[in-house]
């Protein structure tokens, strides 16, 4: 967390010599990418808890695809301002990390309604959501909240508009 000297290519030789690996938190690592998400898809399938905020966010949609198409262990997992995230990748994560128990696309802005309704459906043991400045409309989360009681939903509002541009 927050490693500013850590790139991919040091990520790449730890995670090639891990791959029994559960845990992850590269959250702010700057100068780590999409170089790390090829790692992370090609050695890394025991994943449960993996952190990427901050992260280069310029991954295309098909590589993220094929590293969460992979994770089928994760129970966390953080996509914190990665502008690529769509409802598309969502469908991906619905159908591969049924264990997911938190998911945090807070600044993801191309996800809306349909997206979560996928996730939602299928991702039973879901607790906890980031949907801060996400495209999710407020008469969508009402209805979420009458019918998951159980989820717990993250919405700052306040400071998105800052944090998210």
């Amino acid at each position: 967390s927050y490693c500013e000297d850590i790139t991919d290519a040091g990520i790449k030789n730890m995670l090639e010599n891990l791959q029994g690996l559960t845990h992850l938190n590269l959250n702010c690592c700057s100068k780590v990418g999409i170089e790390t998400i090829r790692t992370i898809s090609q050695y890394n399938d025991q994943l449960e808890d993996l952190n990427l905020m901050g992260l280069d966010t310029t991954a295309t949609e098909d590589t993220i695809k094929n590293m969460i198409s992979r994770l089928q262990n994760l129970k966390s997992l953080g996509l914190f301002n990665f502008k690529n995230i769509g409802n598309p990748i969502l469908k991906t994560i619905a159908e591969h990390c049924r264990k997911l128990r938190y998911l945090n696309v807070d600044c993801c802005s191309s996800i809306s309604d349909k997206g979560i309704e996928v996730v939602l459906r299928e991702c039973k043991y879901l607790t906890s959501m980031d949907l801060t400045c996400t495209a999710v409309t407020k008469a969508y989360l009402a209805n979420v909240e009458k019918e998951y009681v159980y989820l717990f939903l993250i919405l700052r509002q306040s400071y998105a508009t800052s944090i998210c541009s």
